[in-house]
C-alpha cells in the first residue's frame, strides 16, 4: 500500500515539475501594471466630468417644520456629498483591477496557450 501512494506521490511531482519547466509568465510591468495604471488614470479623469453632477443632481428638500400643510419652508439637503467622493476614489480603482487581471489572463494565455487551453478544458467540464 505504502508502495502505490510513494507512485502517486511520485507522479503528481513529475506533473508539477512538467508544469513548472514550461510555463512562460507574462511580463508583470507590461501585462498588469500598465494596463491598470492606464484604466486607473482613464476613470479618474472620466469620473472628474460626472463628479460635480452627482453632487447636484442628487438633493431634496427638506421640510423644517414636520406639522406644516402649506407654504412650508424648506432647504435643500445634498444626497450624494460624501458618497460620490468616495465612488470617486474606489470605483476607479476596482475597474483598474478587474482590467488588469483580465489583461494578465489574456498575457497568459498569449504565452501559453496549451495551458489556457487545459484551464478552459477543466471550466467547460466542470459547468
Amino acid at each position: 500500500m505504502a508502495r502505490v501512494v510513494r507512485e502517486f506521490g511520485n507522479q503528481g511531482a513529475r506533473v508539477g515539475n512538467y508544469v513548472a519547466d514550461h510555463i512562460n509568465a507574462p511580463d508583470y510591468k507590461k501585462w498588469y501594471v500598465l494596463p491598470f495604471a492606464i484604466t486607473t488614470i482613464l476613470s479618474y479623469i472620466i469620473g472628474a466630468f460626472f463628479l460635480p453632477k452627482w453632487n447636484s443632481d442628487l438633493t431634496m428638500d427638506v421640510n423644517v417644520d414636520p406639522n406644516c400643510k402649506e407654504n412650508c419652508k424648506t432647504r435643500v439637503k445634498h444626497i450624494a456629498g460624501k458618497w460620490a467622493y468616495l465612488a470617486y476614489l474606489f470605483i476607479p480603482l476596482i475597474i483598474g483591477l478587474i482590467v488588469g487581471g483580465v489583461a494578465y489572463k489574456i498575457g497568459f494565455s498569449i504565452k501559453n496557450p496549451k495551458a489556457a487551453a487545459v484551464g478552459m478544458g477543466i471550466n467547460f467540464l466542470r459547468n
